[in-house]
């Protein structure tokens, strides 16, 4: 879009104003636009940073958006802190493995938005600051989280 050359100038002068408002007249082609531009469909699945699965979502992939009773899943991510999501029921010990490396820890409500979302319920989410999934479990035995903040943290 920026270029100088005819390329650029024929995108500018000639695609966007004329044949972009007919694509964008098709239900595919705004949602591909849309993620195209505001970057979402990123991920850093191959990231050190990244470990495990939860089906189809992945450490390294952006948390899915899910919206509760009081709010939404992406308020805590303000904080820009690593932190710990769980869709569901929380396991004690995870909470007191999360407690040790001073984690932050949200629970919040399985609900049909969640599954929609293809989050699983109970499953561990390790959120980095920058709102991607660091970490993903089925379920929530610390020692494969402990092992991954021993090799994040130190």
């Amino acid at each position: 879009m920026t270029n100088q050359g005819w390329l650029g100038k024929s995108w500018r002068h000639f695609i966007v104003p004329f044949i972009g408002p007919i694509l964008f007249k098709i239900d595919k082609m705004r949602r591909f636009a849309f993620s195209t531009i505001s970057q979402i469909r990123i991920e850093y699945r191959a990231s050190v940073l990244s470990e495990g699965n939860v089906d189809e979502i992945h450490a390294g992939d952006r948390l899915p958006w899910v919206r509760q009773e009081q709010g939404d899943n992406y308020t805590p991510l303000k904080s820009l802190q690593w932190q710990i999501h769980v869709y569901g029921t929380l396991d004690d010990k995870l909470l007191s493995a999360a407690e040790i490396y001073e984690i932050d820890v949200q629970v919040f409500t399985w609900n049909k938005a969640a599954e929609k979302a293809k989050l699983m319920q109970n499953a561990v989410y390790f959120i980095r600051p920058d709102g991607y999934i660091g970490f993903a479990s089925k379920d929530q035995t610390t020692l494969a989280f402990e092992t991954y903040c021993k090799a994040v943290f130190l």
